[in-house]
């Protein structure tokens, strides 16, 4: 009987504190491995009320994500490069990332920029201004909030352009109450491990770690309360991103103040294929 109570007390703290995180992970860059992600975006709360006519409110597109094989860059700096085609209607475009992973971490190392992106809204040459800095487009906005395409880079080879140094995507090991900082250009993006457990996605139901990203402009001691990013990883690589940029500041090209807007990303995962390590 004490044998039963025992196991029974042990069953229920196990339900209670959920499933343990791995403490052998590694990103998945297996050549071959692919995703395929849903992204939408919307713009919400835009005051005032006579701006809404020049937003298309929400759109969605897709994207494919694929690891290559192992190639060698400058200085015989060899690396795993990612291609992402993103596709809308009958728009599509490719950019590649080149990554390295050891047993301290994931890092990106370079990327080649898409010139080109589809399915974000048209804004009749807007621009948008947020925490005293301003974006020609709201890719550039999406781009600078996921830490993409910083202020200082290294050099350029062709339009390959170099991280310098790299940056840690993920620093291993992961855990609970883990930070490290990703970057710290002209603002400060510090990422936090904030929780371990199930997230169902379209692509099936999955374990995962939360990381949030916290955002320090201005040199502030404070992560900046009116952004927010959470990714959601798992060994079968990123799951689900989602974005909200509140009280962003419309503008004029000549930097004139038209009104203020709140905007919201989601990318999620809708299948996948995954070599088993």
């Amino acid at each position: 009987m004490k044998a039963l109570t025992l196991f029974i007390a042990i069953f229920i703290i196990a339900c209670t504190n959920g499933p343990a995180p791995p403490t052998d992970f590694s990103y998945p860059l297996n050549a071959g491995n692919h995703w395929e992600y849903r992204r939408t975006i919307q713009i919400t709360n835009i005051r005032p009320d006579s701006l809404k006519e020049q937003f298309m409110m929400a759109d969605t597109f897709y994207i494919e994500v694929t690891v290559g094989d192992l190639v060698t860059l400058k200085n015989n700096l060899s690396a795993v490069p990612i291609i992402a085609k993103t596709s809308q209607r009958n728009d599509s475009l490719f950019s590649i990332n080149f990554y390295q992973q050891d047993a301290s971490g994931l890092f990106q190392v370079a990327y080649l920029p898409a010139h080109f992106v589809p399915g974000l809204p048209k804004t009749n040459r807007l621009q948008f201004r947020f925490k005293g800095r301003t974006y020609a487009s709201l890719q550039n906005l999406s781009d600078a909030l996921s830490g993409y395409y910083p202020d200082v880079l290294s050099m350029r080879s062709d339009s390959l352009i170099f991280y310098d140094p790299p940056r840690p995507i993920l620093s291993y090991p992961l855990f609970i109450g883990k930070r490290w900082d990703l970057a710290n250009d002209s603002f400060r993006i510090e990422k936090y491990i904030t929780d371990y457990g199930p997230i169902n996605l379209p692509a099936g139901d999955f374990e995962a770690f939360t990381i949030r990203w916290l955002y320090y402009f201005d040199g502030k001691d404070t992560p900046d309360e009116d952004l927010a990013l959470f990714e959601y990883i798992s060994k079968k690589g990123l799951l689900k991103r989602r974005i909200q940029a509140l009280n962003g500041i419309l503008t004029t090209q000549t930097g004139d103040e038209l009104g203020y807007f709140d905007y919201y990303e989601n990318l999620e995962l809708v299948s996948y294929d995954v070599a088993a390590k």
